[in-house]
């Protein structure tokens, strides 16, 4: 797990193998919450490298991907 917060701090992801999750925080209290974790989406764990970002506005996350080539060979990284 590679855990990022949100910019505005509102929210952590990760990975959990193949699931992608978010979880509400709030850190506002008198103690920090954490709410139920939510599955933003599902993918084949090792098509997932660790290198992600999720945008400002919480909308998008890019997510790094090995290519292959022909011969099944490392051919370089794109953007999901």
């Amino acid at each position: 797990m590679e855990p990022q917060w949100s910019r505005d701090g509102s929210h952590l992801y990760f990975r959990n193998g193949g699931q992608f999750l978010e979880v509400p925080f709030d850190g506002g209290g008198n103690a920090p919450e954490l709410g139920r974790p939510t599955v933003l989406f599902e993918t084949d764990p090792e098509m997932m490298e660790r290198l992600y970002s999720v945008a400002a506005d919480r909308e998008r996350i890019v997510i790094t991907q090995s290519v292959r080539d022909e011969n099944d060979e490392p051919a370089g990284r794109t953007g999901i």
